[in-house]
């Protein structure tokens, strides 16, 4: 993102880890470590304080959470709520984009279609469900991401394991709620949006072609997809959200042309966000546009299909990968510094990727 955010005009900074991927990034106005004594929310407020930011974007699941809880705290300091109220809208929707379970019905309330769904409190509620809609069942927990927080059961022998799988105790120390939803054997798609107040100012969906891990890992392969019912069901959720900032949808589509069933959503960036140049969907020059209060116009679709291999994804799931063959890697050759750090994480550590998911909750 670093790299297309600068080219539209943006000065961008960034608040990490020291060793997080995004400081490797040679197209940052300003990196700033955050300690691992230090307090996140002093740091963050530390950094507006110099930066006065325009806006900002949680990059991973677990920053989405932490912004999320400090826009609901009203012990935030005055100047730091307002930016993030500017950023993520209105507090009282925030949590309930990162839920699973809120997202599903309050996306059935409004419209779009959804699968069938219940709370799963015990191995007696799965097999309710599955006596009425049939195996295999999903059991999710409520907050998760990159598909740690999901099982999918294939009959009653697999409901123990999958439910002791999800009940450990995050760091939070609470019993996470898990339900059980029905499965939905078709392609998987996603839709990144930009959205304020609920309004979509661009947006860019895509057909995943490869997961890693199977079956339901993040995106290692994809293609770039033009859907009118995805852009339907996600301007409705987005919509009823009143969401405001960078997140994504994941749904499955109806090989039969029937709408598409929305499954979850995230309120963070997500792996195809700085894609969107190549189809005329460019999010992050639809960002600088709202930012300087000037019109944003999406381009023309291109009349070839527009296949992308992730990097380092692809590399890590099949490293003699066809696509990779194919010459369909998105490497970042704008931004050397980020494109080393990857490969030297890459070689050799299959699923390595996932070492770098927190429980969000």
């Amino acid at each position: 993102m670093p790299p297309r955010l600068s080219a539209a005009g943006i000065d961008v900074h960034a608040l990490a880890l020291r060793g997080d991927f995004l400081l490797d990034s040679g197209h940052l106005a300003g990196s700033h470590h955050l300690h691992p004594q230090e307090s996140p929310a002093s740091a963050l407020a530390g950094v507006c304080r110099d930066v006065e930011p325009d806006f900002v974007l949680p990059g991973c699941d677990a920053s989405a959470a932490f912004l999320h809880s400090l826009a609901l705290d009203p012990q935030a300091p005055p100047a730091l709520a307002t930016t993030l109220r500017r950023s993520l809208g209105d507090p009282g929707s925030l949590r309930a984009s990162r839920s699973k379970r809120l997202t599903v019905s309050i996306a059935r309330e409004a419209g779009v279609r959804v699968p069938a769904e219940r709370d799963a409190a015990s191995a007696e509620d799965v097999r309710r469900f599955a006596a009425q809609h049939g195996w295999p069942v999903v059991l999710k927990k409520e907050f998760g991401a990159a598909g740690r927080g999901v099982r999918i059961c294939g009959g009653e022998a697999e409901i123990a394991g999958a439910l002791a799988a999800l009940s450990a105790r995050g760091p939070s120390r609470e019993l996470p709620a898990i339900s059980v939803q029905e499965f939905l054997d078709g392609p998987v798609a996603m839709q990144a949006v930009f959205a304020v107040g609920g309004v979509v100012h661009e947006r860019l969906a895509a057909r995943k072609l490869e997961q890693h891990p199977r079956p339901t890992g993040p995106s290692s392969v994809v293609q770039l997809l033009h859907d009118p019912g995805v852009d339907e069901a996600v301007a409705r959720l987005v919509r009823a959200f009143g969401f405001t900032g960078v997140g994504a949808a994941d749904l499955v589509l109806d090989a039969a042309g029937g709408p598409p069933w929305l499954l979850e959503f995230n309120p963070r960036p997500t792996p195809i966000v700085h894609a969107g140049h190549r189809v005329g969907r460019d999010l992050l020059a639809a960002i600088a546009a709202h930012l300087r209060g000037v019109p944003y116009a999406s381009g023309p679709w291109p009349s070839s299909p527009v296949t992308l291999a992730l990097f380092p994804q692809e590399r890590i799931r099949d490293a003699a990968s066809p696509w990779l063959a194919r010459g369909l890697e998105d490497l970042p050759e704008d931004d050397p510094g980020l494109r080393e750090a990857l490969e030297r994480r890459a070689d050799g550590r299959p699923g390595w990727a996932h070492q770098f998911v927190r429980d969000d909750r």
